[in-house]
C-alpha cells in the first residue's frame, strides 16, 4: 500500500511539473537575411584530378588499356539514378566547360573521355583509339552536376550540354 501511495505521489508530481513547464509563447523574432540564391535539389561537385590519382585498367581479354578516376559521391542516390540525372563537364582550355563524354583528335589518334556513375560513385575514364594506355593528364578539372527528377522535369527545354546555360538557369555557384 505504501508503494502504491509513493508511486501515485510521483505520478501526480510529474503531471504538475509537466503542466507548470508550459509557458506562454514569446514574440516571434525578426526575419533573418535572405540567403544566397541556389537550388536545394541540385548538387555540384568539383574535382581537380591530378596525375597521381589516375588508375590503369586493363579490360579482361581486351588489348585496350584505359585510365580512370573514381570517387565516392553520397548524393548519387538510387532516387537520382532512377528519376534524376547527372551531367559532367571537363574544363577545356579552348571551349570552357565541355560536356562529357568528350573526344579529342590528335595526330592519328583520338582520346575518348567518358563518365560513368552508379550508386554513390562517379568515375571518369580515358582511352585511346590506338589501344595504347593514355598518359595521365597533369590535372583534369571535372564538374559533376547532380539533378533530382523534379528539377529535370521542370526544365525540359534546358540544354544540359551547355554548362553556362545550366549554371544560369539553376543559379549555380562556381
Amino acid at each position: 500500500m505504501k508503494l502504491l501511495k509513493t508511486l501515485s505521489f510521483f505520478a501526480a508530481a510529474a503531471t504538475v511539473f509537466s503542466w507548470s513547464s508550459c509557458g506562454q509563447k514569446g514574440d516571434t523574432g525578426p526575419v533573418g537575411p535572405q540567403g544566397p540564391a541556389g537550388n536545394a535539389n541540385v548538387y555540384v561537385v568539383n574535382y581537380t584530378i591530378t596525375q597521381g590519382q589516375w588508375l590503369t585498367y586493363l579490360a579482361p581479354n581486351q588489348p585496350q588499356h584505359s585510365i580512370y578516376f573514381e570517387q565516392y559521391v553520397p548524393q548519387l542516390t538510387q532516387q537520382i539514378i532512377d528519376y534524376g540525372m547527372t551531367a559532367a563537364y571537363v574544363n577545356d582550355p579552348v571551349l570552357g566547360w565541355a560536356t562529357l563524354p568528350y573526344t579529342v583528335t590528335g595526330v592519328g589518334v583520338q582520346a575518348y573521355y567518358n563518365t560513368y556513375r552508379y550508386l554513390n560513385y562517379f568515375g571518369v575514364d580515358i582511352s585511346l583509339s590506338n589501344l595504347q594506355t593514355p598518359p595521365a593528364p597533369a590535372y583534369f578539372d571535372v564538374k559533376l552536376v547532380i539533378v533530382d527528377g523534379l528539377v529535370r522535369q521542370q526544365n525540359p527545354d534546358l540544354d544540359w550540354s551547355n554548362y553556362e546555360m545550366v549554371r544560369k538557369r539553376l543559379h549555380l555557384k562556381d
